[in-house]
């Protein structure tokens, strides 16, 4: 399967990047301390910004501080934190002329050194957190990356691990390839093209190939 592509938009934590349980043992650490369900925690806080999980599961009044600490125990923590299969392969094939940039809910301090981690590059358009007014599942931020690469929306690619990211992909317009690394198939069916692996994904001239297995 060929799909045009101008530019491609993956998201960073668990697309380009594993960090599920760095990720994990954060907000677990942080649910203790709150006193709320981790596995609840869990189940709401993948894929979209932390300022929204807290905001959701917290008073105001507890918002600031609460919303520092999982930032800082995020940061901090990068142990086992690494590039997906392919992920590299893909990002370089890119620097042959494929224009990129990374669109995640993390925040900048977050996104870098977990980049840094899984010893991935730095792209030169990077949307976090802090880039956008809101976040996941609005469209927002995919919009925001198109514009500053110079390309229409509706001729990228984007690539999404979770349900969040494939409806703010959609929303913008973009063509959404899920990839099956944090969430099942059946999770991801508003995806145009589910795969299970980078490694499906062969960058060419103007397009993106997709093949059946890596």
């Amino acid at each position: 399967m060929d799909l045009t592509c101008a530019a491609l938009l993956p998201d960073a934590d668990g697309t380009l990047i594993d960090s599920i349980p760095a990720v994990e043992r954060a907000w677990r650490t942080w649910a203790g301390e709150y006193g709320l369900d981790p596995d609840a925690v869990l189940r709401v806080c993948h894929g979209v910004r932390s300022a929204e999980t807290v905001a959701e599961l917290l008073p105001a009044a507890e918002f600031d501080t609460a919303l520092a600490r999982i930032d800082d125990l995020e940061t901090t923590d990068t142990v086992g934190v690494t590039g997906y299969p392919s992920s590299h392969e893909l990002l370089a094939a890119c620097a042959n002329g494929l224009p990129w940039a990374i669109v995640t809910s993390g925040g900048l301090a977050l996104v870098t050194a977990r980049l840094k981690a899984a010893d991935l590059p730095m792209p030169s358009v990077l949307v976090t957190a802090e880039s956008v007014t809101n976040g996941k599942p609005d469209p927002e931020g995919y919009r925001l990356a198109a514009r500053q690469l110079g390309v229409d929306p509706r001729q990228c690619v984007v690539i999404e691990d979770a349900p969040p990211g494939i409806r703010a992909g959609k929303a913008a317009g973009a063509t959404v390839i899920g990839v099956t690394t944090t969430h099942p198939a059946a999770d991801l069916t508003e995806a145009d093209v589910i795969i299970t692996s980078l490694g499906q994904v062969s960058v060419g001239a103007g397009h993106l190939t997709i093949s059946g297995n890596d």
